[in-house]
């Protein structure tokens, strides 16, 4: 019969061979030499963890990150600004009045940080650009009273989202729900690489900066994020515009789950950095369609071998406590 210190020591050794095993199964995904470089900008010491994290998740698709500290007010330096792609930018206490948020997502709009232009989505028959007419048709309803206009404005949220992407909605504060966090893209066609108008190899219709836009939200991984900087205080936010507008919120959003064969789809195959051959011979393969990808995506993180080891250490403790428990009965019958 073996003694209670060496059954202990046993089961000790049984549990570090059965964590060493089961950490293997955790795969490693290593960054990429980069295809071209992305400047980005955040204003607060959160915003800076944001970026060193995002910094280290789009290298594994081939995107460098250089992330500088800048401090500036909306009115005066903010819109002068433009040197950079990537931006975090919060937005706090925005009227409600307004859901299409037409000041951000106007061409002439006072806050169009983005750089929306016509030019991105001109359509001949509108005579503008389309975001544009869904704005500005969207006021007009509201104005008239029309019954329709929630629905309006769930078409273009879904539309801004797929067909233009100037933004990755990030967080919003559980105790304000009046306010929430971006990743802003600049899709000014200054920035030559995600601003680019340049249409995709195959894909005359879409250009190489949407994209390079849809790669990295694909790419970034807001659960991580979150439960690194955030914690339970602060949700994933997919609105473009206010959280608290409840009714005005589409209840099927366009969302971006962390995906990286998909995002490096995007950058290798679509928007031509990699070319790559697929096996039905298509050579720049499908568009990603966001429901494919995300439909029935859940939104956490699932890290490889975690069930196994809270299994382990359950039977574990299981076992160490009715050990215990045959050991103080053994002691007191004798």
């Amino acid at each position: 019969m073996l003694s209670r210190n060496k059954k202990t020591g046993i089961l000790i050794s049984i549990i570090i061979i059965s964590l060493c095993f089961t950490s293997k199964e955790i795969s490693k995904v290593d960054s990429i030499d980069p295809f071209f470089v992305l400047v980005a900008v955040g204003s607060t010491p959160t915003h800076m963890d944001y970026l060193h994290l995002i910094k280290e998740q789009l290298a594994r698709i081939g995107i460098h990150i250089s992330i500088r500290f800048e401090t500036f007010q909306w009115e005066s330096e903010l819109m002068a600004f433009r040197d950079f792609d990537l931006m975090i930018l919060d937005l706090e206490n925005e009227s409600a009045s307004d859901p299409f948020f037409s000041q951000y997502y106007l061409t002439n709009g006072s806050k169009n940080l983005f750089g929306y232009q016509t030019s991105i989505d001109w359509d001949a028959e509108l005579g503008t650009g389309k975001n544009e007419w869904y704005i500005q048709n969207g006021l007009e309803m509201i104005s008239n009273g029309s019954l329709n206009k929630e629905e309006f404005c769930w078409e273009w949220q879904n539309y801004l989202m797929d067909d233009i992407l100037p933004c990755l909605p990030l967080f919003t504060p559980i105790k304000d729900n009046n306010s929430l966090q971006l990743l802003v893209f600049n899709i000014r066609e200054a920035r030559p690489v995600i601003g680019s108008r340049h249409p995709c190899p195959g894909y005359p219709s879409k250009s190489k900066g949407l994209a390079i836009r849809k790669a990295i939200s694909f790419a970034i991984n807001r659960e991580e994020i979150k439960r690194v900087v955030c914690g339970d205080d602060y949700y994933i936010n997919h609105y473009p515009i206010n959280p608290a507008l409840e009714n005005w919120l589409n209840p099927n959003i366009v969302r971006y789950c962390h995906n990286l064969q998909v995002s490096r789809e995007y950058i290798l195959n679509i928007a031509g950095f990699g070319l790559l051959w697929v096996p039905d011979g298509n050579k720049y393969g499908p568009w990603p369609d966001w429901e494919d990808v995300c439909g029935n995506n859940p939104t956490t993180i699932s890290v490889g071998g975690f069930s196994i080891i809270i299994c382990i250490t359950l039977i574990s403790i299981i076992y160490l406590i009715r050990l215990r428990r045959k050991n103080i009965s053994g002691g007191k019958s004798e």
